[in-house]
């Protein structure tokens, strides 16, 4: 329903007859999204992500006339990374899936899908959000805390459980904190390619062949104003200085430092685990470090908004050089970011990420992931020192 905002009453009164609607919410409407994030009230339109756990009371008025009219809603909620955490795989927070399902069960709703599904299972087999979705369909009644625990004694022991559960826990709270940007915490951080492209304070002194690599498989017309900005997508705002530095803050502060905290305890884990152990603690260390590399990103993207349109609109010296100071810091934060992720890339047996064998598209990395990235690496290096500069006239390229 979200491009029918004009025609949005027109269409449900057409609803019926084995023709329904499949939204993440009964309140939304076009693009307008409801529900505010959990932590950041000032954050709103998070209806459908993992930000969403409950529902107001109005859901239960517009179902019942859903049903009156004749027609069952499908209601589309998280239960995986896709559309939230593209492209990683494997992310726990069985707490907010736990609190969307049992909201899902006590509003009414009985149509429900998993946006995007649960995205590659056979590489996720200690991933407790599967856990949690094959319990509550059984005993809606258990609690998340049981559910983690049976998991946990499974997978590693008596002996490890609850050092497994800890860890689980500590990801799901930093998840809990993660601020909505809009288009890159859902499908655009991988339709952009925030992961593979330089970040460098004036992107068009790369030259275009050079950039090539990764905007071959941009979802983007040849004028997209995200070639050369990333708080622009074609004709939407996504990131302003303001939102930008107020987003980069919250990164810092409240999600970057749950992480490293957190990888820390699976790197002791790991160290300390038995031999049959060790392998789960193995695949959530690598998994979390690779959240870590992401959150690390999405920060920088935030940074380079913030930096770049702070400079290029500052009206004193002063400004200029405080905002020209947050883009170098930008600059060497994602170099080293890129290096940690190649790292992890090149050395770690865990598929943390989707990947497709069949070649690079618009909408998944490929093999070649490596190789992109050292060559974003090699670009920044190149060009992180330039002075940052923005064409605004991109939009009126043919």
């Amino acid at each position: 329903m979200e491009h029918f905002k004009t025609e949005h009453d027109f269409i449900m009164e057409g609803m019926g007859d084995r023709v329904s609607i499949e939204v993440p919410s009964m309140l939304v409407r076009g693009y307008d999204l409801p529900y505010e994030h959990p932590r950041y009230p000032e954050q709103d339109g998070v209806a459908g992500s993992i930000h969403h756990t409950s529902f107001a009371p109005e859901e239960k008025e517009r179902l019942s006339e859903a049903r009156d009219q004749g027609f069952e809603p499908h209601l589309t909620y998280a239960a995986s990374p896709a559309l939230n955490l593209e492209p990683l795989l494997g992310i726990p927070f069985p707490h907010q899936l736990y609190k969307k399902l049992q909201a899902l069960h006590e509003t009414g709703f009985r149509n429900v899908s998993a946006l995007g599904g649960l995205l590659n299972t056979t590489q996720t087999p200690s991933w407790p959000n599967l856990r949690v979705l094959q319990a509550v369909q059984f005993n809606p009644t258990l609690s998340v805390d049981t559910i983690l625990e049976r998991a946990a004694m499974e997978w590693v022991g008596a002996a490890h459980a609850e050092e497994l559960v800890s860890l689980w826990n500590a990801v799901d709270e930093a998840v809990t904190y993660l601020p909505t940007v809009p288009l890159y915490t859902d499908f655009g951080f991988v339709w952009l390619r925030l992961w593979t492209r330089p970040f460098v304070p004036d992107i068009e002194a790369i030259p275009k062949e050079d950039r090539l690599y990764y905007e071959r498989f941009m979802v983007s017309p040849k004028n997209n104003p995200n070639i050369n900005d990333l708080g622009k997508d074609v004709l939407f705002e996504l990131i302003t200085e303001t939102s930008g530095r107020r987003k980069r803050r919250q990164l810092d502060s409240n999600v970057l430092p749950r992480l490293q905290s957190a990888l820390q305890e699976a790197t002791h884990f790991v160290e300390q685990a038995s031999d049959e152990a060790r392998p789960v603690f193995v695949d959530l260390r690598d998994r979390i470090r690779a959240f870590k590399c992401w959150a690390t990103t999405l920060r920088n993207t935030c940074a380079w908004v913030a930096g770049v349109h702070g400079y290029l609109d500052a009206d004193t010296i002063e400004k200029k050089e405080e905002c020209e100071q947050e883009v170098e810091d930008m600059v060497d934060t994602e170099m080293a970011n890129a290096r940690d992720l190649l790292e992890l890339w090149e050395n770690s047996t865990t598929e943390f990420m989707l990947i497709a064998e069949q070649g690079e598209t618009s909408y998944i990395y490929g093999e070649n992931f490596g190789e992109c990235l050292r060559s974003k690496i090699e670009l920044m290096e190149e060009y992180g020192e330039r002075e940052p500069a923005i064409d605004e006239d991109i939009v009126w390229r043919l």
